[in-house]
C-alpha cells in the first residue's frame, strides 16, 4: 500500500492567509486543510504486515510535541522547474523525530536528505517567472504547533489524494 509517516499540526490558522494567497494563482493546486502535514517518510509501497510492525514500534516510542517557525516559501525542485511549493521548518525537533524513527523503526526508502516542510501547493506546469517571483517575495511569519505522529495510507483519486489514518500517536 502507498503510505507515509507524518507529523500533524494542531491548527493551520497561522498559515491561512498564505494558503488563500496561493489559491489565487490559477496554475497551483492548494491541498485541502486536512491534507497539510509534515511528511517524515514516504513509502512507495509497504505491506499491511509492515504497516502493523511500524505502528507497533511507534507505539513504544515517546516524542515531544513542538512548535515550528515558518518564514519563507521555497520549491522542489528549485527555480523554474518548481513543482511543489513548501514552507520549510526552521526548528530542529522534526529532524530529531526523523532521526529516532529512521534509527530505530524503519529506514527511509527515498535515500534523500530529510528537510522538514509543509507542502502548501503543487503544479504540473512550469510557473511563469513573474508569478514565481511574486510567490517567493510573499513574506510572513508563523509558528505552528505539531501534536500528532501518524502513519497514513494514501489513495490517489481523480479528485486528488485521500488520506486514511492507519495509526496515530499523540506527541507529549
Amino acid at each position: 500500500m502507498r503510505s507515509f509517516l507524518a507529523i500533524e499540526p494542531d491548527s493551520l490558522e497561522p498559515i491561512a492567509p498564505l494558503v488563500s494567497y496561493l489559491g489565487g494563482f490559477p496554475f497551483l493546486r492548494v491541498p485541502k486543510g486536512e491534507n497539510i502535514h509534515m511528511t517524515l517518510i514516504f513509502f512507495e509501497d509497504i505491506t499491511e504486515k509492515k504497516a502493523v510492525q511500524v505502528c507497533e514500534a511507534l507505539s513504544t516510542m515517546r516524542f515531544q510535541g513542538f512548535s515550528c517557525d515558518f518564514d519563507r516559501l521555497t520549491c522542489f525542485p528549485s527555480g523554474k522547474k518548481c513543482r511543489v511549493v513548501v514552507l520549510e521548518c526552521t526548528s530542529p525537533e522534526a529532524h530529531e523525530i526523523y532521526r529516532k524513527i529512521t534509527g530505530n523503526v524503519v529506514k527511509d526508502p527515498s535515500d534523500r536528505n530529510f528537510r522538514a516542510h509543509l507542502t502548501v501547493a503543487r503544479t504540473k506546469a512550469p510557473i511563469p517567472p513573474e508569478s514565481y517571483n511574486a510567490m517567493m517575495e510573499y513574506r510572513f511569519q508563523s509558528r505552528i504547533r505539531f501534536n500528532r505522529l501518524t502513519l497514513f495510507r494514501s489513495n490517489l483519486t481523480s479528485k486528488g489524494p485521500v488520506y486514511d489514518r492507519i495509526c496515530s500517536y499523540q506527541l507529549m
